[in-house]
Order: structure tokens, then sequence, then C-alpha cells
């Protein structure tokens, strides 16, 4: 029982709740050593702590939350994390599975024909594309590996989103039609890492393994409303996730007043800009002023196959992370990514690239719901390109 310190305790959780999560880290600490040490203290110590970038904190915590109670899947899913991004992917991987107890497979999927990383000679390895489209794109890359040591014949489920550009990328697996499959093992696709025991050193790829044929990139001419100065150069722009579709205001997302820096920059640099995005900003655009330097694509974005054939004419895309990060880089494009200091943990640890996209340059936040800071970066780096 907390008795009197219940009032610290409610001061840890506001303090979390309102992002001050170095305040809730020290409140938490406080109730420990006062003798209070439930699981539930150390299950808020352990996020606040991930949130505050003390993984090795947050990670034993979460150690000591599941020692109490060791069917909690939110605090093993939050291990998992930890230890990713300590770099211990062997544990990580296999807690990070735990999120299967908020997204469960669909209920018409045998468990006994649940695929568990085993050669397979004879049955289809099909794979369900699930949870967000980038986490498709981003571990996409490992059929390759899967098809050449394990499951020759691969067939995706995939979202209608993604099936044309799938199609065109036979070498990662067929995309599911009409027709039945009958002898089969399914997986999904967030097993996939776990699955091949995949290591930081085998997470990059040597060249693009997503690819568009010529014929749809011809298909896709970028619009204009003027003819462009062939000096001029096209740059792709993402700043919001789709989390904002629905209502849902995310860390990764930049308010558009925030994001303004980089389009004042149009005319000194030389540039024009191309919203890659499904939902239109014409209103911002035409508020601000910036009609004549940005066009807009969302009547054009039927599919990630369209936004990919628009990237491949872009010189630069710069994006938040969303699923057009993954896309760009998984294409081979030139991409910079501004990224939140409390990021996915696929993204690892503070550094300006990741083990999945070593030629990707991160520009990271250092002070929570600040871009002040990335967004100049960014500015900078724009006028020395």
């Amino acid at each position: 029982m907390l008795g009197k310190n219940k009032e610290l305790y409610q001061k840890a959780q506001a303090a979390h709740a309102r992002n001050d999560f170095d305040l809730a880290v020290a409140c938490y600490g406080q109730l420990i050593a006062r003798g209070f040490r439930s699981a539930k203290v150390y299950r808020g110590l352990s996020a606040s702590a991930y949130r505050s970038g003390m993984y090795a904190l947050s990670q034993t915590a979460a150690r000591e939350a599941l020692t109490q109670n060791p069917d909690n899947h939110q605090v093993r899913f939050q291990l998992g994390l930890s230890q990713l991004m300590l770099g211990d992917w062997d544990q990580g991987w296999d807690n990070y599975r735990s999120v299967e107890a908020f997204a469960p497979p669909r209920p018409d999927l045998p468990d006994h024909l649940r695929w568990n990383g085993e050669p397979l000679d004879g049955p289809t390895l099909l794979i369900f594309d699930e949870q967000g489209f980038g986490d498709t794109i981003m571990f996409g890359r490992l059929a390759e590996r899967i098809q050449k040591d394990l499951a020759p014949r691969i067939m995706w489920q995939m979202r209608p989103a993604l099936r044309a550009l799938w199609a065109q990328n036979r070498h990662l697996g067929d995309v599911v039609t009409d027709s039945k499959i009958t002898d089969f093992r399914w997986t999904r696709t967030s097993d996939l890492p776990y699955l091949l025991r995949l290591q930081p050193e085998e997470a990059a790829f040597e060249s693009p393994y997503l690819r568009v044929t010529q014929t749809a990139v011809a298909a896709r001419h970028l619009p204009t409303k003027q003819p462009l100065d062939p000096n001029v150069r096209k740059v792709g722009i993402v700043w919001n996730g789709s989390d904002e579709e629905r209502g849902i205001v995310t860390p990764r997302s930049i308010p558009f007043d925030d994001f303004r820096p980089i389009l004042d920059l149009a005319d000194e640099c030389n540039l024009h800009f191309y919203h890659l995005q499904n939902r239109s900003a014409r209103e911002l655009f035409a508020e601000h002023g910036y009609e004549r330097n940005v066009t807009e694509l969302a009547e054009s974005l039927g599919d990630f196959l369209d936004t990919a054939s628009f990237m491949m004419q872009l010189d630069l895309i710069i994006t938040v992370d969303t699923a057009q990060a993954h896309l760009a880089a998984a294409l081979g494009c030139p991409v910079w990514m501004l990224l939140p200091r409390f990021a996915d943990a696929r993204w690892g640890p503070p550094s300006r690239s990741s083990h999945w996209y070593p030629d990707l340059p991160i520009y990271r936040q250092t002070v929570y719901q600040d871009w002040s800071h990335p967004i100049a970066a960014v500015a900078a780096d724009l006028r020395a390109w």
C-alpha cells in the first residue's frame, strides 16, 4: 500500500502525463528508496525512464515489475523496447512480440499452422501485412533471406495500398490473389526479425530492395503549375504521420508552423517542394503564401506505387518517421528524416543514422516536443546542399 506516499506516486504519474519524464523518474526513485517497490511503481519507472533515454534503468525496472507480475504483457513489451535500444536484439525481439497481446492475429488463422522459423520444403509461407505500412516496408527486406535459407515460396497478404508496389517486386514474394492456398504456414510481418534471430549488423541492405519499373514512373509525371527551371531541385516533404488522419497527435508529427522554415528556403535555395501525403494541405499553403513553391500531390496519390513513382523523380525527400521514410530509403532515394526524442525503438539510441538505413541522415530532437533544433539543422544542410 502506498499510504502517505500516494501523493508522490500521483506526482510521478502527473509528471509523466505532461512529458516531464525526468521528474517522473525522480519521483519513482524516491518511492523505491522509501521501500515502496510494487509492480506498478517499477512499471511506471520503466516507462518514464525509457522516455528519458535511460534505457538501462528502464530495462532493470521492467524486470523488477515482471518478477512480481510475469504475465503483464505491457511491461514485457516495454522491456523489449529497452533491450532493442541497448542492442540486445536476441531478447529484445522476443519480448517485442508481446505486442500481440494488444493486436492479436486474425481468429481464422489456425495456431498449429503458425510458422516458427523452421525450413519449409513444401508449404507456402504466408506473410500477413499488419501494423503500420512502414513496418511492412521496413521488414520486407527480410523476405529474400527467408526465401534463400528457409522458405523458397513466399506469398504476402497485402492491404490494397501496398499491392501494386509489391507486385513489382516479385523477388520479395508474390501477392496473394483470389486463388485458394491449402498447404501453408503463416506468420506476421512483425515476427520476422524474431524468427530470423536478426542482429544489428544484419539489418542493413547493400542495394535498394524495392524497385519501380520505368514504365510505372513514366506513367506518373510530376505535375507542375508552370514549367520549372532545370536548375530548380525538386524536394518531397512529409511533416505528419498517418495517425493525424485519425485525429491522434503523436510526437513524430511536426506542427506546420514549426516546419515552415524549411518551406521558406524555396527561393533562397532554388527549390520546389512536392507534398507527398494523401491528405491535402492546399489551404495551409495558400494561407501562408507557398502556392508558387509547393505542388500538392494528394489527388495523385492513390497507393504506394504512385508515391514510389513520384519519389523516383525527386532530388530529395524530407520526412518525419512515417511509411514514406521507409519507402524512400528502400527505393534508394535521397531522404532526410526528422525524428522526435522519444522515437520508435527500432531507430536505436540517439545517432545520425540507424542499423536499418545507414545512409539515411537522421535529425533528432534534443528537447522533447521542441523541433527548432532539428529544423534548423535541416535548413542549414539545405543551404549547403
